[in-house]
């Protein structure tokens, strides 16, 4: 997406309404981009028709942080590190039919969170964050039970012509593991203008 549509997107709804709140090392303007475009992408306004607005506009972003390495590749590149962490409670809407986390939703929230990465490293290197899911590798370790306080931290682990994020989603309250991805996403070649 241009940048000029970037900057007119509306400001995120609650709970992403005060970017002032989320912890990290990424400067506030950006945060508060960040939270307006995870917002468009989830559909997150009335009469939206956006599969899973409803559950995945409930997912909070609490920090996010993004790291350049001191030591450069072999080529002379930069290696950087974008974070993200996430946090909703499993509730009516989210569940299957056994009460617990569905799937299709779980897989939803970490799609998510992990584009989320990417639209991090997009404001650094001046390029559209956004991409095609070309392959996501998914284990299931335990069910999140209806109630259950998920965090889901996203980092990535490339970036350039191919971008690789991994995610984990675990039980906020005891630390458990419930599940973890690999995403792979094919960006678009986009630059944006400096922000």
């Amino acid at each position: 997406m241009p940048l000029d549509r970037l900057l007119k997107l509306p400001k995120a709804p609650a709970p992403n309404d005060d970017p002032a709140s989320i912890k990290g090392n990424l400067p506030l303007k950006w945060k508060q981009l960040l939270v307006n475009i995870l917002s468009f992408h989830v559909g997150d306004h009335p009469g939206s028709k956006v599969f899973g607005h409803d559950s995945a506009g409930k997912l909070r972003l609490v920090e996010v942080n993004y790291r350049k390495s001191d030591v450069p590749t072999d080529g002379g590149a930069e290696i950087a590190t974008a974070e993200t962490i996430h946090e909703v409670t499993v509730a009516e809407g989210m569940l299957n039919a056994h009460g617990t986390l569905a799937g299709a939703c779980a897989i939803n929230f970490l799609d998510y969170c992990t584009f989320s990465t990417g639209f991090c490293h997009g404001f650094y290197s001046d390029r559209d964050g956004s991409g095609v899911s070309t392959h996501m590798n998914t284990n299931w370790h335990a069910p999140a039970m209806d109630g259950t306080n998920l965090r889901i931290v996203a980092t990535s682990v490339s970036s350039g012509r191919i971008f690789i994020c991994r995610a984990e989603m675990y039980n906020k309250d005891t630390g458990q593991i419930l599940i973890s991805t690999t995403h792979t996403i094919t960006p678009f070649e986009k630059p944006l203008a400096k922000l």
